[in-house]
């Protein structure tokens, strides 16, 4: 199942409108289909295919670290027991507990 760009865009809003944080929403392709920093949509996010390969929430320790990154947290999104996409926030280890959500 794949998310529409218009749920993703929703999802990012409602989330940055609660958590103040900066937030990329990414398809199973690893690219960001909805952001709160408009130059970021539809450009590739590499921690997002680590995400993908390995089912596991990715931190990010810098900017830059892997193409496309910035420093913060990477997560799947499941439905039915499959990753429909990676949400990721940016920041420092503060982001870290929101990755639950």
């Amino acid at each position: 199942m794949n998310i529409s760009k218009q749920l993703a865009r929703n999802i990012v809003k409602n989330l940055k409108d609660v958590l103040k944080q900066e937030i990329n929403f990414i398809d199973t392709e690893g690219i960001i289909i909805a952001s709160t920093d408009e130059e970021r949509i539809r450009t590739l996010h590499e921690g997002a295919k680590i995400v993908l390969d390995t089912k596991k929430e990715v931190f990010i320790s810098e900017d830059g670290q892997f193409k496309g990154t910035k420093r913060g947290i990477n997560a799947p999104v499941y439905f039915e027991q499959h990753i429909i996409g990676i949400i990721g926030l940016t920041g420092g280890k503060e982001v870290k507990k929101y990755a639950e959500i």
